[in-house]
């Protein structure tokens, strides 16, 4: 399902889909004997209005817990067009709760071709409820080549009642990603936002006629990131096939906590899947299984 909106960084984080996120840039890479003569060159050129320079010594200003110089020197980069830029403030705006001035810098790096700052506002859309907009947006950041936007277009896909398209954006995503498929059960348990795409393409697979224990199979390894929809969709498919008693052994693992969340993202997750789909009638059997005996 949805992830929160918690922002990631700009310098070599593992690629997640269902995070803010921003361009990589030489401040990310660069050696640490090298950093000291580079912000000098960066400084010379920002004061001779060099736009990329000013972004880059944002950077170096984020690293060193400055953020207000970081804001700053993100602010003069933007305003002169650097779009990278634009992305970097807007993270910087949402990171403070301005999500109105985040929207609008998300949207001037996304016009200015910023792949960053379209996958941001998608993210945003879409939690907001425009799911449209936000297929759109996710749909622009993957043509400009930012694959964890293919991610999130798995979970678009599936609610949509088009789980077909799910897992061709699954496969190009875990390709671009994390490589071989060899590497892909290492990558499903790394991070939780990892976990939520690999979830999602089960649920996909599984409404094109895929195996139910190749999905048992990924929930069993995405449950140990702590993605507790993993723990709740094996219970629904155990009871669709019939197993009361391995459904009753796993409904016991769950907590009151896990309930409470479940029946809240359930509830969305249903509400957003199209009258008719497979998704949609998942997602009322999920809602019976946490307690909502009457799902309308």
């Amino acid at each position: 399902h949805n992830s929160s909106l918690t922002p990631s960084t700009e310098t070599g984080t593992t690629p997640s889909a269902r995070e803010p996120h921003a361009c990589n840039s030489l401040a990310g890479t660069i050696s640490a004997q090298a950093l000291s003569e580079a912000r000098e060159w960066w400084e010379r050129a920002a004061d001779d209005g060099d736009n990329a320079a000013m972004m880059e010594l944002g950077l170096l200003a984020h690293g060193d817990g400055e953020s207000a110089l970081a804001r700053e020197w993100w602010e003069r980069a933007a305003e002169g067009g650097n779009a990278p830029a634009m992305g970097m403030l807007g993270l910087t705006l949402q990171e403070q709760g301005d999500l109105e001035r985040a929207k609008h810098w998300y949207a001037r790096g996304a016009a200015a071709g910023n792949a960053a700052g379209m996958n941001n506002l998608a993210l945003i859309c879409e939690a907001e409820g425009d799911n449209a907009s936000a297929k759109l947006w996710f749909e622009r950041a993957a043509a400009s080549g930012l694959p964890e936007a293919l991610g999130s277009l798995t979970w678009t896909a599936l609610l949509s009642g088009h789980p077909e398209r799910g897992c061709d954006y699954f496969e190009r995503f875990a390709t671009a990603c994390f490589g071989p498929v060899e590497q892909w059960d290492q990558a499903m348990t790394s991070s939780w936002a990892n976990a939520n795409v690999f979830s999602n393409d089960a649920l996909n697979r599984l409404a094109t006629g895929g195996s139910p224990s190749r999905a048992l199979d990924t929930w069993a390894l995405t449950a140990k990131t702590g993605h507790s929809d993993s723990l709740l969709f094996p219970i629904v498919l155990s009871i669709q096939q019939g197993d009361q008693a391995r459904a009753s052994s796993l409904r016991a693992h769950l907590t009151f906590a896990d309930i409470e969340q479940m029946r809240e993202d359930m509830a969305s997750a249903r509400d957003d899947a199209v009258t008719g789909s497979w998704a949609r009638d998942w997602f009322t059997d999920c809602l019976r299984v946490v307690g909502v005996k009457d799902p309308t």
